[in-house]
């Protein structure tokens, strides 16, 4: 680190930080428990996508603001860099998931499926009888009773901070200087930090370029929010009516084509902000997510329904068969998934190895090291006894917590190695599936009865692994990963060392922690529990407890069911890992699998196609150099237009809340 990098973080300039962490945090959480069409998509600090849309907008209005303020591109790249790490890892936690949907549930629990209540101890929320009030609004906050559940969450929320970050400093060498994976949003973010620090001569072409893809995708959503807020104004684009419908605002169902296409599930997003983060992706992951997803979802199905693989009197709908029958989620949750963890993990052992070796003699860190080997390896070990240790206190047993932890960091090094190749950080729905063998006679029975008669051994471990790593819930740990590795890859392009990088993650995970969880119980005990938009989740994320609910996610475990379809999955993504390896040419890679056999809910699939075509006649016509100069800087705009969409978007929400039309 140069002098004047050095003197650049001074006590001055963590104090603002820490103090715009703390204000956006508080905004994150608002806008995540109340912004329209769902908090799960829209939170600042996180989406069903799994994009860092909270630290990534802080950038672009740092784009807006050095326009207008030219003297603001003085500031170094290291004082960027730490304060975009110490943001990032903090929205990802104050966001929609964490802290709404732990304090949800335990809401839901105590008030709701009271089979459970019995099993969650008073340190992860008070009595029924202290819950009820926050269903009536207009209290003061009964700081008494959830003092010590706070300091529980807080205390279990920043265990796994470490054990995430400590994982991030093992692998970020082999990930980000060895491998060079592209890291899409790290990406994103180094070319908006050097096109705000870059003068209108020194990049002229691709500034402007940026700063139309931004505007453009800003004006494509404007009839929407502005619809959202008054509703009087006409919806032109009729996202809520058929087609139109799904997660992604813009996404249009096709389904089976009125039948012409029996059993397809056939959707399309119109959202730029897939496309650019899309053509951002190599060619070889684009072409295979379309055709896997052209093959799970609109090639195979209708031809398995036609030579009547599907069974006589099945209705040639993808609900009724493909889903059931074709089983395209046992392949892609319960195969596909678990092997961007242990193939990846298994070619890379020499590098596990020379870590360990290096944490043994002690190495120092380098100046890519988040910290030194041997420190990252006593993290991990002191935060897993840790985290262990956290289970087995709520009363799970033993071999199931271990159960749990294990499926953490199986989890976590599959989001590393999705997030590095594909920017992506969507978990498997299989988890169900994977964590069910040790209770597998009580669950097959479909009997909430036995369930219950396990006790903690079996609510606990479960329901802490499933709020930690499942479906969209990576906020907890995965989050804090992904966007950890996104930072470590804006270092490597901004040519910066990684001093002071860990403390400010560690400070902004914290900082949101302390301002999140007062803003989360303010808000039930003021503007009471039904009122505030996000608290569905009370009732939904307990009820993943119930065997109905466990078993109706795909198991390996099922008799004459999922099991093969999970070793195909397995099996295909070690063979596309291999011949890789083999073949420098190959042109199929396994990351595209997963993005394109992931749907239909995320229609990560669809967008393929769109980018793959945008792509080529990019390179086509103009070759790497045209893909550069001009395609990038357009993308990274249009990508960052859609940010502020979401500030825009959450403001207008927040205020409908309390104002309503």
């Amino acid at each position: 680190m140069s002098e004047k990098e050095e003197k650049a973080l001074t006590p001055k300039f963590w104090a603002i930080s820490i103090i715009l962490t703390a204000l956006f945090a508080a905004w994150s959480t608002f806008q995540s428990g109340f912004m329209m069409y769902g908090g799960l998509m829209f939170s600042m600090g996180q989406n069903v996508v799994g994009m860092p849309t909270g630290a990534l907008l802080l950038l672009g209005l740092f784009f807006l603001l050095t326009r207008v303020v030219p003297e603001l591109t003085r500031i170094s790249r290291k004082q960027i860099l730490v304060f975009y790490s110490m943001i990032a890892v903090s929205l990802a936690h104050a966001g929609y998931f964490v802290p709404w949907c732990y304090y949800n549930g335990m809401i839901g629990i105590r008030t709701y499926i009271t089979d459970w209540d019995a099993h969650i101890p008073t340190f992860w929320a008070p009595p029924k009888e202290a819950v009820e009030p926050m269903y009536l609004g207009g209290l003061p906050v009964d700081w008494g009773s959830w003092i010590v559940p706070m300091i529980f969450w807080s205390a279990f929320f920043m265990t796994l901070t470490v054990f995430a970050l400590s994982i991030v400093s093992i692998l970020s060498r082999r990930l980000v200087i060895e491998q060079r994976l592209p890291f899409p949003f790290g990406e994103i973010a180094a070319n908006t930090v050097i096109y705000s620090l870059a003068t209108e001569e020194q990049k002229r072409q691709q500034i402007k370029l940026f700063s139309i893809g931004m505007v453009l995708v800003f004006l494509y959503y404007v009839p929407w929010w502005l619809h959202l807020g008054w509703p009087s104004i006409p919806d032109i684009y009729g996202w809520y009516s058929p087609p139109f419908g799904g997660f992604f605002p813009g996404q249009i169902n096709l389904e089976n084509l009125g039948g012409a296409l029996p059993c397809a599930r056939i959707s399309f997003p119109f959202a730029p902000f897939l496309w650019a983060w899309f053509y951002l992706l190599s060619m070889d992951i684009l072409l295979t997510a379309t055709l896997t997803w052209l093959l799970f979802y609109v090639i195979l199905p209708p031809i398995a329904y036609s030579l009547g693989l599907f069974g006589v009197g099945v209705e040639p709908t993808w609900r009724a068969t493909v889903w059931k029958l074709w089983k395209p989620g046992a392949i892609c949750y319960l195969g596909f998934w678990p092997a961007f963890a242990i193939v990846p993990l298994i070619i890379g052992y020499k590098y596990i190895g020379r870590t360990i070796r290096a944490a043994i003699k002690g190495e120092p860190a380098g100046p890519n090291d988040l910290m030194s080997y041997r420190m990252a390896y006593i993290l991990l070990i002191v935060s897993g006894v840790a985290i262990l240790a956290f289970y087995m206190v709520s009363g799970g047993g033993f071999i199931t917590s271990i159960w749990g932890i294990l499926y953490i960091i199986i989890s976590l090094l599959a989001f590393a190695n999705l997030r590095g190749e594909a920017g992506m950080l969507i978990c498997a729905h299989g988890f169900c599936g994977w964590f069910q063998p040790l209770w597998r006679h009580v669950l097959a029975t479909g009997d909430v009865s036995l369930a219950v008669a396990q006790g903690p051994n079996y609510s606990v471990p479960i329901y802490l692994t499933y709020m930690t790593t499942s479906d969209i819930h990576y906020g907890t740990v995965g989050g804090k990963l992904a966007y950890g590795l996104d930072a470590l890859k804006l270092a490597d392009r901004l040519e910066q060392d990684l001093r002071g990088v860990f403390p400010a993650m560690i400070i902004g995970s914290l900082v949101a922690i302390i301002v999140s969880t007062p803003i989360v119980l303010w808000s039930y005990y003021t503007i009471g529990f039904p009122r505030v938009p996000i608290h569905g989740d009370g009732i939904w994320w307990p009820n993943q407890l119930w065997p109905s609910s466990m078993n109706s996610s795909p198991s390996p475990f099922e008799p004459g069911g999922h099991g093969p379809y999970a070793a195909f999955g397995f099996g295909l993504v070690t063979l596309l890992y291999l011949l890789r390896l083999k073949f420098a040419w190959f042109p199929l890679h396994p990351v595209g699998l997963y993005l394109g056999g992931i749907g239909p809910w995320f229609p990560t699939g669809a967008a393929a196609p769109i980018a793959l075509i945008l792509k080529y006649l990019t390179f086509k016509i103009g070759g790497t150099k045209l893909y550069e100069e001009k395609g990038v800087p357009l993308a990274v705009g249009a990508f960052i237009g859609f940010t502020l969409f979401l500030l825009v978007g959450g403001l207008i929400s927040i205020w409908r809340t309390f104002v309503p039309a």
